[in-house]
């Protein structure tokens, strides 16, 4: 029955990026349209698919390297740019400042279930496994994880989202890098304050926004939701 759950490239796509700002009480703005999001150099290698825009400021298009071969909806730099940069910024501390509802080790995963609410990791935070979101019934319930630290799956790791549970209403919060393991597959926006590495046959359902530093990535699939 997981399989049947499992994130796919389409899953929930049209349906969360329209109603986003109504459902989800963290708000991207200007940087709901952009798959990839980065400061100082995106970086692909391989054929690479991204659904959505790719973007960097303040520097310029010229630190996007890899597209072709990789492909996307667009680049964007400059002032559009800028725009979605402050606009993620903003939606980062919006997510570090909600009021924590249950403290977590340093590890989720290994078929653990987690329901809707606000979730604090004061240190780095590892996600293997399988790690379930359930919306219990409720296609606005919400996920926010705060991570005092650096997120890092484990290879192979899996989030699964059921019982009406939308990648467009989970966020990941971490104020230091994010590292994606080969053949992750992974749920909800990802802000990052440093860094952004995603290793061989990732798949992210949802945009990667890394607000000091760069996105590194690898044959991988990025579908804005």
């Amino acid at each position: 029955m997981q399989l049947a759950h499992q994130i796919r490239l389409a899953h929930f796509a049209v349906l969360c990026f329209w109603t986003y700002q109504a459902l989800a009480q963290i708000d991207l703005g200007a940087a709901a349209s952009f798959a990839i999001l980065a400061a100082y150099r995106i970086e692909n290698t391989g054929n690479t698919i991204v659904d959505g825009q790719i973007g960097i400021y303040p520097r310029d298009a010229n630190l996007i390297i890899g597209f072709p071969p990789g492909v996307s909806s667009g680049v964007v730099d400059g002032d559009p740019a800028n725009q979605a940069q402050a606009a993620a910024a903003n939606a980062y501390n919006q997510a570090r400042q909600m009021t924590t509802d249950v403290t977590i080790t340093s590890f989720l995963g290994d078929g653990q279930v987690l329901f809707a609410g606000t979730y604090s990791s004061p240190a780095s935070l590892s996600v293997g496994g399988t790690l379930v979101l359930d919306g219990q019934g409720n296609p606005n319930a919400v996920f926010v994880f705060q991570i005092g630290k650096s997120l890092d799956t484990g290879e192979g790791a899996s989030i699964v989202l059921v019982n009406g549970a939308r990648s467009c209403n989970v966020f990941w919060q971490m104020a230091s890098a994010a590292y994606f393991r080969r053949r992750t597959n992974f749920a909800g926006s990802i802000i990052a304050r440093y860094g952004i590495d995603i290793e061989l046959g990732v798949t992210i359902i949802g945009g990667l926004y890394c607000l000091n530093g760069y996105v590194k990535l690898n044959e991988d699939t990025v579908n804005l939701q």
